[in-house]
């Protein structure tokens, strides 16, 4: 063949022998990669997860292409748990209707913090920083699709207006003679909702399992998400301070009571329940139910005094 010449026109004697030596070259390919054909494409078990891993590029797994196969993998109903697994279809689709939507969430939170970076490049400092901007992102956020900012920008402007608005306040009611507990009190009113703890949480474990599926892809070698979540003495501190602020009178819901058209209008009748009576409620700690049976024989005067 290096001179160009047919083997078999240039050495005619070794015709008989090339069925054999084809044999030889077929056992030769199965010697080397015995998958080859033992198993035809189209035969092969497409259900198990081994056979769809792929290996990280030369260049890394940038976090967007990360997240998605993870997430394409759990609606194909993959646990992630296990090398070798059979996928639950009816589970993928639960995840898919009911928790894809949140995961994406946390997705775009990420990106628009961090940029689409390098899943081998996420650190403890950076998830540090991401999880220090979760509870003070508006609860407000994402809800609105004409609002395109950054979640950098949006917590930026959120403190600056809420800042504001409580300056503001705190001089009118100095001005005004109100003592600091009574201002603080409506100040707190005042304060913008950001999200709960709770939501911060289910941000966090889901970066904890996507972080935790690139150390399973090999990506990596440690998850840092475990270093930096709040601890569950952190989680309980946190809820019982939620719950204390849930109970004070009326919550975020003052401002909008005490801007109603009763008490910013005069009264056409002075002892009109509709205004006396959350005030009551507010202020005097007294029992609703039975302040508000009370009829003007249950009053008295005592030695001058109501």
């Amino acid at each position: 063949m290096r001179k160009g010449l047919d083997p078999a026109a240039a050495l005619p004697s070794l015709a008989p022998l090339d069925g054999a030596l084809s044999s030889v070259a077929n056992d030769i390919r199965v010697v080397i990669n015995p998958l080859a054909s033992a198993v035809p494409p189209d035969e092969a078990p497409a259900e198990t997860l081994g056979k769809q891993r792929i290996r990280k590029s030369k260049a890394g797994r940038r976090f967007s292409e990360h997240t998605a196969r993870f997430l394409d993998l759990r609606s194909e109903g993959f646990d992630l748990k296990k090398r070798h697994e059979v996928p639950d279809t009816k589970a993928g689709q639960r995840f898919t209707k009911t928790s894809r939507a949140n995961f994406q969430g946390t997705v775009r939170l990420f990106l628009e913090a961090h940029g689409d970076i390098f899943v081998e490049n996420i650190d403890e400092s950076l998830l540090s920083d991401f999880f220090s901007l979760l509870d003070r992102i508006p609860a407000s956020h994402g809800k609105s699709s004409k609002d395109r900012r950054p979640v950098r920008k949006v917590i930026e402007e959120t403190d600056r207006e809420q800042r504001n608005a409580i300056e503001r306040r705190r001089a009118e009611m100095q001005r005004d003679g109100l003592n600091p507990g009574e201002i603080e009190d409506c100040l707190d009113g005042l304060r913008i909702p950001r999200l709960r703890t709770n939501t911060c949480k289910r941000h966090m474990d889901t970066m904890d399992q996507i972080l935790g599926f690139a150390v399973f892809e090999g990506l990596r070698p440690d998850n840092p998400v475990k270093q930096v979540k709040w601890t569950y003495k952190e989680l309980s501190r946190r809820l019982a301070n939620e719950e204390d602020a849930d109970r004070l009178p009326w919550g975020d819901r003052l401002p909008k009571l005490l801007g109603s058209p009763i008490y910013r209008q005069p009264l056409s009748e002075p002892g009109d329940p509709l205004f006396w009576a959350p005030l009551v409620g507010l202020f005097a700690g007294f029992r609703m139910e039975e302040f508000l049976q009370l009829g003007t024989h249950d009053f008295d005067t005592v030695e001058g005094s109501r």
